[in-house]
């Protein structure tokens, strides 16, 4: 192709037309580079057992680039700073450095002792990467280094130059070379969501895979990418193998993104290949929906073949998975009595007795969650159950005050009418915690608390038994991350709470934030919370 131009071309536009030609052909030779260290040699961003990413990664050092000037380099990226570099003259002595370095601490030193601009920042990394391939450098020290991850976010900027011009495959590059390194650049993913909505209708199994688990692992929520993918992921289940099934699953439940066609279909999977799952792919599923608090439509085949799975293999399980398990089949209401006799043994929790650390406090409390669960939703099971001194070393977490917990106790003071009428942050035996508890007498009315017997309670303040036709009632206030993304439903930890409160004997009144918080007044909140707390009353005393 003849790039030349002639003696009678415009010259500003022809400058143009061959920066533009030329950063199109650097993207194309050197890939996810300008944007992170992706482009650097594979062995570069991938240290020692995490070989998985090698696949998606360039593989080779770019050694096309080594005759070539840090002007042509910079032509790939930023216009407007490449001319600032050229009528900058300590500009251009620093990138005589960069280019006349010859080892990685010359280059880093550079980085201190200047404030680099991004054409610099990727000068740098290219220069580092020519280095580590000529000289077979140790990369993990050159990788690990604070002064490579700051060059590496200054050139953020170049891939949001380029992101029009990317392709699947690159885009899949970028964002799995983002998770790996843990970095949440959120204008880049935005960027990259934006052009794979717009411009590529179909996307590839590897494609799709590598997409919603750096999702996941970056925690972006991108809802129209999340049901693309989970969209063109369908017609592939029948066909994937174990792996890629629950890699796929575990990420829309971090993700917090329940499609139902797909879930139905990993279902209906588990059940046709049911020889080829292993106990951890089992696990890895059950964690899965209960996160999400999917029942599948065969929901009586589809546990039946997960307890004959499971059914001799719980010595086989680490104690925290198992007690992931049984939690999770306690959310699901598919908690059988040898799942809970397992975790509830005293020879079980004793390893973690005493045991402050955080680890152990998760753990201690999963299993208060399922020791709820045996008590309040199997009757037919008859122990063991945890002991009182295990309850009462459970560490009552200080959370910070949320603006629809605060907007809660102010409303609530107009329904209480005295301080002596509720409690607030209440926590149970059941390890759930209730937001706001009152006791309202057969006319609606609220009673003082203090006197009466408080089972729910780690250590009851008082003795005597309910009035006749007296209700508790337990205000259950339900945040913003409580719920699937962008639904009005409830993940399965929070329907398990309520379950539990509700089964422990309450009257539950649900306070979600979409309602409260779109009210603006003390008043109107509190005329809200009279109105919600009539129509629970009114309902239960319908059925």
């Amino acid at each position: 192709m003849d790039v030349g131009f002639s003696a009678g071309s415009n010259p500003q536009r022809s400058c143009t037309m061959a920066a533009r030609l030329v950063r199109h052909c650097c993207w194309r030779h050197f890939g996810a580079f300008v944007s992170t260290p992706s482009a650097v040699p594979a062995s570069l961003l991938v240290s020692a057992g995490k070989m998985v990413i090698a696949r998606a990664l360039p593989q080779g050092p770019f050694t096309s680039f080594h005759a070539s000037s840090p002007c042509s380099w910079a032509d790939g990226f930023s216009v407007k700073e490449q001319v600032e570099d050229n009528r900058n003259p300590e500009h251009r002595v620093i990138s005589e450095l960069i280019e006349t370095a010859t080892s990685p601490q010359e280059l880093f030193q550079l980085s201190e002792l200047h404030s680099l601009n991004s054409n610099q920042a990727s000068l740098v990394i290219m220069q580092l990467s020519r280095l580590a391939a000529e000289k077979k450098l140790e990369t993990e020290s050159i990788l690990q280094d604070e002064r490579f991850q700051q060059l590496v976010v200054i050139t953020d900027s170049q891939a949001l130059e380029l992101a029009e011009q990317f392709n699947p495959d690159d885009i899949r590059k970028i964002t799995l070379a983002l998770a790996y390194q843990n970095r949440r650049s959120v204008p880049l993913l935005r960027a990259l969501s934006y052009h794979l909505i717009q411009k590529h209708s179909e996307l590839s199994l590897n494609v799709l895979m590598d997409l919603i688990f750096a999702y996941g692992k970056l925690n972006f929520h991108q809802p129209q990418v999340f049901q693309k993918i989970a969209t063109d992921l369908h017609p592939h289940v029948s066909t994937m193998t174990p792996v890629e099934v629950t890699r796929c699953i575990r990420s829309f439940a971090v993700l917090k993104w329940l499609n139902l066609p797909l879930f139905e279909a990993i279902a209906q999977y588990a059940l046709d290949n049911t020889k080829e799952l292993s106990v951890s792919h089992v696990c890895s599923i059950i964690l899965s929906f209960a996160r999400l608090n999917f029942q599948p439509s065969g929901s009586e085949d589809f546990f039946s073949m997960v307890h004959e799975k499971l059914q001799d293999q719980l010595d086989s399980l680490d104690p925290l998975l198992l007690t992931d398990l049984v939690w999770s089949l306690c959310v699901l209401q598919q908690a059988r009595a040898p799942y809970l006799q397992k975790v509830l043994a005293p020879n079980f929790h004793a390893q973690i007795r005493g045991d402050q650390s955080l680890k152990a406090q998760n753990l201690r409390l999963k299993l208060t969650h399922i020791n709820a669960a045996a008590r309040l939703e199997s009757p037919d099971y008859g122990g063991p159950f945890l002991p009182a001194e295990v309850l009462s070393a459970l560490g009552q977490a200080r959370e910070k005050v949320t603006l629809l917990q605060s907007s809660l106790q102010e409303a609530l003071a107009g329904v209480l009418g005295s301080k002596e009428n509720g409690r607030f942050s209440v926590f149970t035996v059941y390890g759930w915690q209730i937001d706001a508890e009152m006791l309202v007498n057969g006319e609606n009315k609220p009673l003082p608390l203090k006197g009466f017997c408080a089972p729910h309670l780690l250590r009851s303040e008082g003795t005597k038994p309910l009035p006749a036709g007296a209700r508790r009632v337990a205000f259950l206030k339900w945040e913003f991350p409580n719920f699937s993304n962008r639904s009005k439903d409830l993940l399965g930890r929070y329907v398990m709470a309520r379950r539990h409160v509700q089964a422990a004997g309450f009257l539950v009144v649900d306070v979600p934030y979409y309602e409260l918080l779109d009210l603006k007044s003390d008043r109107q909140r509190t005329a809200y919370l009279k109105d919600k707390l009539n129509k629970a009353v009114a309902k239960e005393m319908a059925n």
